[in-house]
């Protein structure tokens, strides 16, 4: 059975992320999509406990991509 990812406004239920423009040239690829993952180190401020990243086209965590990229969010 094939999980179907869906289109979610709450980015703290996303688990994916569609990068839909990439104005700082940042190691991602516009119109992919990308998992993403969160850091071990617990912050009690976010939902998850840890700072989501990406592993970005050069096999980097990347949590600028939040901050410079325009994305939508998926769920599954």
């Amino acid at each position: 059975m094939k999980a179907t990812v869906t289109l979610t406004k709450n980015e703290d239920e996303a688990q994916f992320v569609r990068i839909m423009s990439n104005p700082q040239n940042d190691a991602v690829t516009v119109g992919k999509m990308y998992p993403i993952k969160r850091s071990k180190v617990v912050n009690a401020s976010l939902p998850d406990g840890g700072e989501p990243y990406i592993i970005d086209d050069n096999s980097n965590e990347n949590v600028g991509v939040f901050w410079t990229c325009k994305m939508s969010f998926y769920a599954l």
